[in-house]
């Protein structure tokens, strides 16, 4: 038996080891989303960056997440949410690498932009397993664990930078993050089963495009009656008319029992 029918096979039993393993795919790129604020003073030392650039420096790496982030998502659906995972790991990883070792600001912002793919790939791969993975009974549990995940990392990012500063060089806010990749590459080939929804249902679910017929606007045509009700003025639309006062009332108008004026109109 091949090692990805071992896998398939075991998927269930192994549930919450894999729940562990994408648990710590999720604390990684999370956790580089508050890493970097603590060292941009030093960053500002080292590589002496315009303001601009220290910007970049950290939403370069949120833009491009973000902005992948469905795509990506979609993707994994397509071709298989495993290979996803493993995929973003490994640009995660190179990304991490070649940010640790940058020599100039625009260096950092691209390698950080390069990391963004990376993390775009990893968030949706890991709540699709969960979801392919759990019963429905324990899938509210799974995911809970996965939000606390990303909850705890976003409080660890600063505590951890700090703590790296102080004993190492800048580039060790970026080659923490190798470990943790090794390990979910590692772990993933082992425990985690490939799935995907499929071409053709993929297919399915892609919204089709609707014709939309736009009505003619008409335009509004007021008439002269005004009826003051609950200190509310009504107004009612119809033909346009010519109005005329009659000649009979005192003042060209009349008023009702009800108080309600009424001017007099003809056509």
């Amino acid at each position: 038996m091949r090692l990805s029918e071992r896998v398939q096979e075991r998927a269930y039993q192994r549930r919450w080891l894999i729940l562990l393993v994408l648990c710590f795919s999720l604390l990684v790129i999370v956790l580089d989303n508050t890493i970097l604020n603590v060292a941009i003073p030093t960053l500002s030392r080292e590589l002496d960056p315009t303001n601009s650039q220290l910007q970049w420096m950290v939403d370069s790496y949120t833009l491009v997440f973000a902005g992948l982030l469905l795509t990506a998502g979609s993707l994994g659906d397509r071709f298989g949410r495993r290979g996803a995972l493993q995929i973003g790991l490994v640009i995660f990883g190179l990304g991490s690498l070649f940010s640790a070792l940058a020599s100039t600001a625009n260096q950092l912002i691209a390698t950080r932009a390069f990391m963004g793919i990376g993390g775009a790939l990893i968030m949706p791969a890991t709540l699709s397993i969960i979801t392919n993975v759990f019963p429905a009974k324990e899938r509210g549990r799974a995911i809970g664990a996965w939000a606390g995940t990303a909850g705890i990392a976003v409080a660890l990012g600063p505590l951890t930078g700090g703590f790296l500063l102080e004993h190492f060089y800048w580039g060790s806010v970026f080659l923490v993050n190798l470990p943790i990749v090794a390990i979910g590459l590692v772990a993933g080939i082992f425990l985690i089963p490939t799935s995907s929804i499929g071409w053709s249902v993929w297919r399915s679910h892609r919204p089709k495009p609707t014709s939309v017929t736009r009505p003619r606007a008409s335009a509004p045509r007021m008439t002269g009656s005004v009826q003051p009700s609950d200190g509310a003025s009504m107004m009612a639309y119809s033909r346009p008319v010519r109005p005329t006062i009659d000649s009979t009332a005192p003042t060209g108008s009349s008023f009702g029992a009800d108080g309600s004026l009424d001017v007099g109109m003809s056509r």
